[in-house]
């Protein structure tokens, strides 16, 4: 399982590569094995950076694919998902992007949702998250459709999470 490269919009970035990361990722209508390998490499990667959710427009590849993991060792992988409710008191709380390094940003999120998804089979599922992986959810689903933490973000602050 190759560590995939991670787009990053950052000072000194000739050509940052702001297309894919602001462009809607293709739903995925096939279901190969493949698909299954580019989980893993997203995982991988996910895991080497430290980070809690990556989309797969991250690593250059146009797909509605995100992988997240907000517990070690309990990762889940969303194809095509689509946040079809959200609850709960909306809460302001930071976040970090691999594809932004150095920024940290305050997003107000909904402390609930309801996502709707498919596996890596293809298989459909629906998933109530709470918390921080509804958070993480919402980050990740704001990737495959153009939108980054700085475009919600009510404050921005640089340096580490």
């Amino acid at each position: 399982m190759p560590l995939l490269p991670v787009l990053q919009i950052c000072p000194g970035n000739p050509a940052p590569p702001t297309a894919i990361l602001r462009t809607p990722a293709r739903e995925v209508t096939d279901f190969p094995a493949s698909l299954h390998a580019l989980a893993a490499d997203l995982l991988e990667t996910l895991r080497h950076h430290g980070a809690a959710g990556i989309a797969a427009p991250q690593a250059g590849i146009p797909l509605r694919i995100a992988v997240v993991e907000p517990e070690a060792g309990r990762p889940l992988v969303l194809v095509n998902p689509r946040i079809t409710e959200e609850a709960g008191p909306v809460s302001e709380g930071p976040e970090a992007c691999l594809s932004l390094p150095g920024i940290r940003c305050v997003v107000a999120r909904p402390g609930a949702l309801e996502v709707a998804y498919q596996d890596p089979a293809g298989v459909r599922h629906v998933l109530e998250a709470q918390g921080l992986l509804s958070r993480i959810i919402a980050h990740e689903v704001d990737h495959l459709e153009g939108v980054l933490c700085t475009d919600r973000a009510i404050r921005m602050m640089a340096g580490e999470p």
